[in-house]
């Protein structure tokens, strides 16, 4: 596996430590998941905005049973 360094200020750290001990998780995992949910949530938000911009070029919806019979289900 690889190894990133971070540098953190003590209080920093401190403050980082202390939300990591309250999940219960190391400081690692826990700086890891934050990371990853960062991503997550700037890709979940990318996604939403091509959706978007399709709709405003097409804004037909469809109801659960138009799609359906649509699909031929």
């Amino acid at each position: 596996m690889e190894e990133i360094k971070i540098n953190f200020s003590k209080e920093e750290k401190k403050f980082v430590e202390k939300y990591a001990e309250q999940q219960k998780e190391t400081l690692a995992e826990y700086i890891k998941k934050a990371v990853f949910e960062q991503i997550e949530d700037e890709e979940d938000k990318k996604a939403y905005q091509r959706a978007k911009k399709e709709y405003e070029k097409d804004k037909t919806t469809y109801s659960h049973n138009e799609m359906k019979i649509l699909l031929g289900l």
